[in-house]
């Protein structure tokens, strides 16, 4: 039975128990908040977890909690036996934890079921949103949580578009919130920037943005578009951050369009986030791998109707992109880059990452050919090559990490180097980047890698001169 000190209120919370059961009681509310979704309890606040503030906050309540309870009766009885008008004031403000308690649990409660009800939430108040910490989706201010967590989505979308989405979502772990498509598109939702993704439709096209979209400082603006200019940071990204994706006319009655744009939300969200960070279904941490084989798989059903759909174009090309940084198998990374020369085969980016996973699968003859169908698409490229490409190599050569990756894309880095200098000036190029292949940590005592890069130079070599033959015929 329990003794005088330990009554119960509402909601079934024991008040003033032992102070290591109250820092026990905190911690777990303060877990399971952060585990229904309150992701701001991880962000730092002067250097500690917010999460620690809430305990210490969560534990007060508990421990002390009875003081302003005793105190208020005290004054409700004080006001009683006066009688006088402030009886009514004493009784309001006696009334005040129970009310309190009760709100409190039927939040919990109503917490509980919005996170089984689909995941959906409606946001009816908009304007009322002051973009805080504590508004709901993960925070951009700073550093993410280390703890997996869902894909935050803010649907932009008339009601029977939502619905549709959330049908073919099932069984995804993604946390939707259906927004007024007319607030968002007049910038008047202010919590729109804590989410990892917007979905508008601008009439019948269908896009992707990313929140405070203008920061990126990634030189590839739309998935859809071809990137302004060749360059070795274009062809060989270290991240997949585009700040927006336009997918084109969508009709969300199709089975295969949502599949796309479910697959094109995941590698969206995937590409930008911290490895590790996202959740999948089942508990594990999604990977850019798996979704971005599910894009693939999705944009080739499309692909039958419509090759040159825009969600097909974009698909491709953040597929191959996003595979030339990201650890996998060799052999499982291949038909995801080789859709990409299939789709888009005159833009020379696409042929330079389809040759460095086939060099990292170990298929050289096949590499090479892709070298020189990027050698061709890059001569009929009307986009302009930017900036000096050997100082990329450089880096590539210096700090390789010596997986199977980075040798593939060493490999296709000479050849693209080579292709973006003066003919005269490879002769000078292969003998400096012979030198470096040879002192570099990474190759010391990797002879058949270092045999591949100098035959990669030799023949580069051969195809030049092959080039300047029939010119010197001529002449």
């Amino acid at each position: 039975m329990p003794n005088a000190h330990s009554l119960s209120v509402p909601g079934g919370l024991v008040r003033n128990p032992s102070t290591p059961m109250n820092i026990l009681v905190a911690c777990a509310v303060v877990a399971m908040a952060y585990w229904l979704g309150a992701s701001w309890l991880a962000s730092p606040v002067l250097g500690v977890p917010s999460g620690l503030y809430a305990v210490a906050l969560v534990f007060a309540l508990l421990r002390w909690g009875d003081l302003p309870l005793s105190r208020m009766r005290s004054v409700s009885r004080l006001a009683s036996s006066a009688s006088s008008p402030l009886s009514n004031l004493g009784q309001t403000l006696s009334s005040i934890p129970h009310r309190v308690a009760c709100a409190m649990s039927a939040a919990v409660d109503a917490w509980r079921t919005s996170a089984n009800d689909d995941d959906l939430t409606f946001d009816d108040d908009e304007e009322d949103n002051d973009g805080s910490e504590a508004d709901r989706g993960p925070s951009q201010s700073g550093v993410r949580s280390p703890m997996p967590r869902r894909i935050s989505v803010a649907l932009a979308l008339h009601s029977q578009d939502v619905r549709r989405l959330l049908d073919a979502g099932i069984g995804r772990a993604i946390e939707w919130v259906a927004v007024d498509p007319n607030t968002v598109a007049r910038g008047l939702w202010t919590g729109i920037r804590n989410f990892d993704a917007i979905v508008q439709r601008d009439g019948a096209l269908v896009s992707i943005s990313r929140p405070n979209a203008s920061d990126s400082i990634h030189p590839w603006g739309d998935w859809s578009e071809a990137p302004a200019s060749v360059c070795y940071p274009g062809v060989f990204p270290m991240r997949l951050d585009a700040p927006r994706v336009t997918l084109g006319e969508l009709d969300l009655a199709s089975s295969a369009d949502r599949d796309l744009l479910l697959g094109a939300i995941e590698t969206f969200a995937v590409g930008r986030a911290q490895p590790g960070s996202l959740l999948a279904v089942g508990g594990e941490a999604l990977s850019l791998e798996d979704s971005v084989r599910r894009l693939i798989d999705a944009a080739s059903v499309v692909a039958r109707s419509n090759p040159q759909a825009l969600g097909v174009l974009g698909a491709a090309r953040a597929a191959s992109a996003g595979m030339m940084t990201h650890a996998c198998d060799p052999e499982q990374r291949l038909p995801l880059v080789s859709f990409a020369p299939v789709v888009v085969p005159d833009e020379p980016e696409s042929h330079f990452r389809h040759a460095a996973a086939l060099f990292a699968a170990t298929r050289d003859d096949d590499a090479f050919e892709a070298l020189r169908n990027a050698s061709a698409a890059l001569a009929s490229c009307p986009r302009p090559i930017q900036g000096d490409q050997t100082a990329f190599l450089q880096s590539e050569i210096e700090h390789g990490d010596g997986d199977e990756m980075a040798l593939g894309r060493l490999a296709s880095g000479l050849w693209l180097a080579a292709c973006c200098i003066d003919p005269a000036q490879f002769q000078h190029l292969r003998d400096d980047v012979v030198d470096d292949l040879r002192s570099a940590p990474w190759l010391i005592g990797r002879d058949q890698d270092l045999a591949l890069l100098l035959r990669v130079l030799r023949e580069f070599d051969l195809t030049l001169a092959a080039r300047q033959a029939p010119a010197s015929h001529a002449a």
